[in-house]
């Protein structure tokens, strides 16, 4: 390659051939390449065992950290690349082998583990770890943070709990069918701290308040067009949302308010239930404090978003994602990407929305813009916490037990579904169908030890690890 300093940092790397063309690229894009050998490849047919983190001799190691390491049967274009640099892929016929590491506890006692699984459709080509220490920071699975923001090159915007807020530049039109969402860390619970509400400086009539309680509860508000007679009003029964990320999100179809925790519906307590008889809200939209502007958000937000629909639960641990299909439905949505984590942003005045349908941008009030708060923020964390709310979910869906078994495990799925197992080896010892609800599947002809369920359903692909004892 043309590049020769890719030590320090992390870097998406890959090589493709068509059988002609043999190319290199480095962060999505194309490298220029010298040559050094250009002979013509007559044919090329290689079924081979692969290796990962040493030269093909095993004469040569590697010495850093890899993750998402990924073969395909096809030529990947430029196109491609920039795409496969985000942390999750499409899992199809054309992946041959993926292993994503996601096995192990982040710098922790991993030492059970010997063998890891490929994220599939056909098979499951498991990969032996040889000579790992599997403890500590090094020669382990560890934290792979600063790999995720690399790849999503994101940020949060953190608000000071004094003067920090963020308004829409033009109005927002709701409806009786609305569902609003963000990400958020707090630091410092307030009681009616905005997270995202409708900008009232005059009367409240025909508002929603979206935040949170001085003991970190969720509260949603919604005040129809007749003003204070005609209010509903919840709280989430969930406490202690502070010190972590977190995805929350309210929904309203005219009837139902609802409050989402980490894309599961909250049991909420009511304090107003008033009929809503009309909701018509043509108002600007404020990030970071209350709808007068008078309790202010302490902590970070990041991904807030405004859609003119009622989302599921089924959709809410969609929207867990970093990323989101933009359509005609979304009507505001700030991914505060435009700042340099943490850098001098003083220069910003407003934030751009992703969305179809015009861009309503939002203007940065009173935020310092340096320096780790009141500011762009690294937003690691979230990605990490998030990612991992979000894969638990989709295990979630399918319960193994009992695990150990002597041989008999019990399958519920909430969903009909393929199930291969495979030995550590790599061989195929059973293949079937799950159908939706309880299923039953006798492994006693086997020899002991741990074998991988690959269960692949229309929603998801899980490997789950289950313990064979005789």
């Amino acid at each position: 390659t043309g590049s020769t300093t890719l030590t320090g940092a992390w870097h998406h790397v890959a090589t493709t051939f068509d059988g002609t063309n043999l190319k290199l690229f480095v962060d999505g894009v194309e490298e220029t390449v010298t040559k050094e050998d250009d002979d013509e490849i007559i044919t090329f047919n290689c079924t081979r065992n692969i290796v990962i983190g040493a030269e093909r001799s095993l004469g040569v190691y590697f010495e850093g950290t890899v993750d998402d390491a990924r073969i395909w049967s096809v030529a990947k274009s430029e196109a491609d690349m920039q795409n496969l640099l985000k942390a999750m892929v499409v899992v199809d016929n054309q992946l041959v082998l993926a292993y994503n590491f996601n096995e192990g506890i982040s710098n922790g006692d991993n030492t059970a583990i010997t063998v890891i699984s490929s994220l599939q459709l056909v098979g499951n080509n498991t990969g032996n770890l040889n000579n790992f220490t599997l403890t500590g920071n090094t020669s382990n699975f560890v934290d792979n943070c600063v790999s995720l923001v690399s790849k999503a090159q994101k940020a949060a915007l953190n608000f000071d709990g004094i003067d920090d807020y963020v308004v829409s530049n033009n109005p927002v039109t709701l409806n009786a069918n609305f569902t609003v969402e963000a990400k958020i860390n707090i630091t410092n619970a307030n009681d009616w701290t905005g997270v995202v509400t409708s900008r009232t400086p005059g009367t409240s009539e025909n508002s929603f308040q979206f935040g949170i309680t001085a003991d970190g509860r969720l509260l949603a508000e919604i005040i129809g067009s007749t003003g204070g007679a005609d209010e509903r009003k919840i709280y989430s029964g969930t406490k202690h949302l502070v010190g972590d990320w977190h995805h929350v999100a309210m929904t309203f179809d005219g009837t139902n308010l609802k409050l989402y925790v980490d894309g599961i519906e909250e049991v909420v307590n009511k304090e107003d239930d008033d009929d809503i008889l009309a909701f018509d809200c043509n108002r600007n939209m404020v990030v970071g404090a209350e709808r007068s502007l008078s309790v202010m958000f302490s902590g970070s937000i990041d991904d807030a978003r405004i859609w003119s629909v009622v989302k599921s639960e089924a959709d809410m641990q969609t929207l867990m994602k970093s990323t989101v299909e933009v359509d005609n439905q979304l009507l505001a949505s700030y991914n505060f990407n435009e700042g340099i984590a943490n850098g001098d942003n003083t220069a910003m005045t407003y934030i751009s929305s992703e969305q179809n349908n015009g861009n309503n941008t939002a203007s940065l009030y009173n935020f310092t813009l340096t320096g780790t708060e009141s500011n762009f923020v690294d937003n690691c964390r979230e990605l990490i916490v998030i990612t991992d709310v979000a894969k638990s979910l989709a295990v979630s869906n399918v319960n193994v037990y009992p695990n150990p078994s002597v041989g008999i495990f019990n399958i519920q799925t909430t969903a009909d579904a393929q199930l291969t197992v495979y030995n550590t080896n790599g061989e195929n010892v059973y293949h079937g169908n799950l159908t939706s609800g309880n299923n039953t599947l006798n492994l006693q002809s086997q020899h002991s030890g741990v074998y991988i369920f690959k269960i692949i359903s229309a929603a998801t692909t899980q490997n789950i690890n289950v313990i064979l004892v005789k």
